[in-house]
Parts: structure tokens; C-alpha cells; sequence
């Protein structure tokens, strides 16, 4: 096992910015909503509060290349009805 590092700062009232050994990122929300911006796109998670209960999912995936999981090829596509 290696070590991590991460840190959180709290910049005001619902917004923080958060930094590990691998970046930067900054989430805005509170109890119940976030969206969090970083190099890997931006990701939104929704959960009931003091239930352990929640749903997180990409909202934009930022594309690295080939081989890393992540592409925004991958992301539906919308056609109009006809």
C-alpha cells in the first residue's frame, strides 16, 4: 500500500477546494446535492442526509487518452423524435 495525500480547504459558505497528490478539484453544494469539478470532469452525487444512502454519477467525462477509462466518446448520445 502506498500512501495518499488529500486536503480540503473551505474557501466560503458551499464551496471547497480539494487537493491531492494528483490535483486539484472544487466541489459546490451541501448536505443532500454536490457537484465536483476536476481534471477527470464533473461529477454530480445526490444522497438522502444521516442514511449512508447515495447515488453519484458523471455529469461531463474529460477524455486522457487512450487506455485510461474515461472518454467522452462514452458519453449518450440525443437525437430530436421525428
Amino acid at each position: 500500500m502506498g500512501f495518499r495525500f488529500r486536503k480540503s480547504f473551505s474557501i466560503m459558505p458551499g464551496m471547497r477546494l480539494n487537493i491531492t497528490h494528483r490535483g486539484a478539484s472544487t466541489t459546490i453544494g451541501g448536505n443532500g446535492l454536490t457537484v465536483n469539478a476536476g481534471r477527470r470532469g464533473i461529477r454530480g452525487t445526490a444522497s438522502i442526509p444521516g442514511s449512508g444512502l447515495s447515488y453519484s454519477g458523471n455529469i461531463i467525462s474529460a477524455g486522457h487518452g487512450a487506455g485510461s477509462g474515461v472518454s467522452a466518446s462514452k458519453s449518450p448520445s440525443f437525437q430530436r423524435p421525428t
